[in-house]
């Protein structure tokens, strides 16, 4: 059973991960 805390930390690396991913240059 995931946590409050858990499941915020999990929503904010999704988020940084999709971010990355935009703003990486495309090699």
């Amino acid at each position: 059973m995931a946590t409050i805390k858990e499941q915020r930390d999990q929503k904010r690396k999704d988020v940084v991960e999709a971010i990355v991913i935009r703003h990486e240059p495309v090699h």
